[in-house]
Formats: structure tokens, sequence, C-alpha cells
């Protein structure tokens, strides 16, 4: 009878243990996007609310995901999270920032050095100083690194929409859905089929 007992202890101490450890390694994978590498490179995010992970195949699925997951944020507390940048697009002044990313911060993308201090726009958001004037930017890593894995709204401006990149803690422009797909995408973290699943 006591074997009997130690071999169902053991059993449900098993199952338990294996419940915790799935949600562990769904809480370290909160907030990230995670691209299949055995199949096709099909895009997945896992939602930081309720760590459940939602299909991106087509840009409308990442415009659903900007829609339906993201929280409103105002300019002050989005002014304090880095701004990352992947340069794919065009980029009028060859400051290192993309025209829809100049335009989301309000920089000149007719212009390298919108404060005309002799230092371009890529190089002062890169090193978080300000490039509307002097000094550096009011970046909060702690407060940055509550948001990693979250997708922002910018509510006091025009609606732009944010994703805050778990591996940098910096936030990246969405713009369009095709843009959000496509650095979604980039930032992307490679799995296997059997851990996905």
């Amino acid at each position: 009878m006591k074997k009997a007992i130690t071999i169902s202890s053991l059993f449900f101490l098993g199952i338990a243990f294996g419940v915790l450890a799935e949600g562990s390694f769904s809480k370290n994978l909160s907030g990230k996007i995670l691209l299949q590498v055995e199949s096709r490179g099909e895009a997945w995010y896992v939602n930081p609310s309720d760590l459940k992970k939602y299909y991106m195949g087509k840009p409308e699925d990442a415009y659903d995901l900007m829609r339906n997951f993201s929280v409103g944020i105002t300019n002050n507390n989005l002014e304090k999270i880095s701004v990352g940048f992947i340069n794919d697009g065009q980029d009028n002044d060859n400051d290192g920032l993309e025209n829809k990313l100049e335009e989301s911060l309000g920089t000149n993308f007719e212009n390298k050095d919108s404060d005309n201090d002799g230092y371009n726009d890529g190089e002062e958001i890169k090193n978080n100083y300000n490039p509307f004037g002097v000094g550096k930017l009011n970046i909060n890593n702690n407060f940055s690194k509550l948001q990693v894995g979250k997708i922002f709204l910018q509510v006091e401006k025009n609606g732009e929409a944010w994703y805050v990149n778990p591996s940098d803690s910096k936030r990246y422009y969405l713009g369009r859905a095709e843009d959000a797909l496509n650095i979604m995408k980039k930032l992307s973290l490679g799995i296997t089929n059997n851990n996905l699943n």
C-alpha cells in the first residue's frame, strides 16, 4: 500500500512539475515574436497578458494584433523607452532613420540634422540624445524593462503603434500592417515545432 501511495504521489508531482515547467517556458517567451523554423517561417506572438500564442500569417493578422492587444500610452511614458530601428525603407536624408520612423518621431526626413547641432538624427536617437535640442532623452531603463513584449498605441498623437522588443527593451515603430509584420519577423526568435507546441 505504501508503495502504491508513493508511486501515485510521484506521478502527481511529475504532472505538477510539468505544468509549472510549461508555465515558466511560456513566461520566458512572453511578448516575443516566434518564427517557426522547421516549417515555412510562420510568425507567432506570445501575448504577455494570457501567455497564449497568436498566429501572424498575413499583414492583416499583424494589424489585428496591434488593434486587439495594444495598450494606450502617453507621450511622456513612451519617451522613457529608447527607440530601436531597422533600416529597410526609404531614408531621404541618409541619417539612418526611415522616413516613416522620422514622421512618427517628428524629426525632419529631409534634413539629417533636425536641430542643426552637428549630429545627425540617427546617431542622436541611437545614443539616446535629443534630436530636437540639447541633452539626453529622458530614458528610464527600469520602466522600459517592465514594458517588454507590449504593443503600445500612442494615444496623445495619431495612434502610432510601437512594439517593445524583449531582447533589447527598445520600442520599434510598427507603421502600417505590412511594416508591422516585417518588423516583427525581423525581431523574432527561431523556435522548433516541438517547443512551439
